[in-house]
């Protein structure tokens, strides 16, 4: 519960797991407060969706097309595409269940290919 009568809905829960927290956690607890507030003025007795932020943003805090002195072209290419696939891998799953099978036909890929992105990005 999310204090006075709020819950989280599973895909909520799935939606916060499929983020790749920077360990913070006052973070968390600001998504979760604002989501619970969100729900609470439109009486829902469920948060059924959180708000993580824009496609742009890093997981780490910040913006991913800000770029850095010194940061090279391979290793800010890197950056973005680890967040894409984090995130699409994420929302792959959530869309269908967690059925790696279900989510590799939709996006038509190799299933064993789709599990291990979700491995290698912590994606369940």
């Amino acid at each position: 519960m999310l204090g006075k009568g709020i819950a989280l809905a599973p895909e909520a829960l799935a939606q916060l797991r499929s983020y790749d927290w920077p360990g913070n956690v006052r973070e968390l607890r600001n998504v979760l407060e604002r989501a619970a507030v969100l729900a609470r003025a439109a009486q829902e007795p469920a948060v059924r969706r959180v708000d993580l932020g824009g496609a742009r943003r890093d997981p780490a805090g910040g913006d991913l097309f800000a770029f850095e002195d010194g940061v090279t072209y391979r290793d800010a290419r890197a950056r973005v595409e680890a967040a894409f696939e984090r995130r699409f891998v994420g929302w792959l799953l959530q869309k269908n269940g967690g059925n790696v099978a279900a989510a590799a036909r939709e996006a038509k890929m190799d299933r064993k290919y789709l599990a291990e992105l979700a491995k290698k990005h912590g994606v369940t």
